[in-house]
């Protein structure tokens, strides 16, 4: 990544970014990047319809619109295979960084393999790292 180029993210966790502004301040101080939240499957996905993204942060356990499926399913689903129907800003192909405290949902795998992976919880230097190897 060159130094005036700049990351635009969108970060997708039902935490909320009131629980993720610490986290966030030490991303943007560590490297040039925006971020918007969003804290629900429907919010996620208009934004990725609405917006170019250079990299998707979405937790897999977002909570979803189905009880019986987990958010971060659905919006792989909706940005890499409704696409095809749907037009977003966001490209199918946009790098995704699945986090979560639990192992990746194998569903997640099987719609969309090229997906990389960070534990909650993260230290913002680990975050940074994935991000930075993403961009190269």
């Amino acid at each position: 990544m060159t130094s005036h180029s700049r990351l635009r993210v969108l970060w997708a966790d039902d935490d909320g970014p009131r629980r993720m502004r610490g986290t966030c301040e030490g991303l943007t101080r560590s490297m040039p990047v925006d971020v918007d939240f969003a804290v629900t499957v429907e919010a996620t996905i208009s934004r990725l319809r609405s917006i170019r993204y250079s990299v998707l942060l979405l937790d897999q356990m977002l909570t979803g619109e189905s009880p019986a499926r987990y958010g971060g399913v659905e919006v792989v689903n909706a940005l890499c295979v409704k696409q095809a129907v749907v037009d977003f800003a966001t490209p199918s192909t946009v790098p995704i960084v699945v986090i979560s405290a639990a192992e990746l949902l194998p569903e997640i795998k099987q719609i969309r393999g090229d997906v990389s992976f960070l534990r909650k919880p993260f230290l913002v230097s680990e975050l940074v790292e994935c991000l930075e190897s993403i961009v190269r």
